[in-house]
């Protein structure tokens, strides 16, 4: 049976590596998704504090994760959510977000197949500047995903199962 695992990252760095990771498991890369608001401009050591946005910074920062994304061979898009501002989306998750009208990043979660409770969570998360990972895998690779996700700085881990809405 195929299940989702999703991981919270503080910072995009984390996040790449536990993709990195993940792909080196042998899980096919179209397996994995992320999504990051502002995890464009937030790295090692960033405190979060907002200190303004800067557009050409913004950009460029866009430009070296949607690089660093490229990278692992996943694709990569910047989504406009209505309230919310871009959204940096990458692999099948990338989808959902610009196959439907959707308004809100909980509503994409849960068109994603991720219940409500934890879509709003998640989106939560993803407004406060952290980096959403999602794998799908078989639940023979569940364990060594959680455990890699925590490795590499997983704050927050849950798998769900998958189901059409």
């Amino acid at each position: 049976m195929t299940k989702r695992v999703i991981g919270i990252f503080n910072t995009t760095q984390e996040a790449l590596d536990a993709v990195r990771y993940v792909q080196g498991m042998q899980l096919d890369h179209t397996d994995v998704s992320i999504l990051s608001l502002d995890g464009i401009n937030r790295r090692e050591g960033d405190t979060g504090k907002d200190v303004g946005r800067d557009p050409i910074k913004e950009g460029a920062g866009a430009g070296g994760l949607i690089g660093a994304i490229a990278g692992l061979t996943l694709g990569a898009s910047l989504v406009a959510i209505p309230g919310i501002g871009p959204l940096l989306a990458a692999g099948p998750i990338t989808a959902v977000l610009t196959g439907a009208a959707i308004g809100t990043v909980s509503g994409a979660l849960i068109d994603w197949g991720i219940p409500e409770e934890q879509s709003q969570y998640y989106e939560y998360a993803i407004r406060e500047g952290k980096i959403l990972v999602g794998a799908e895998t078989d639940e023979v690779f569940i364990d060594p995903v959680i455990q890699s996700f925590k490795q590499y700085g997983a704050f927050h881990t849950q798998t769900h199962e998958l189901y059409e809405v």
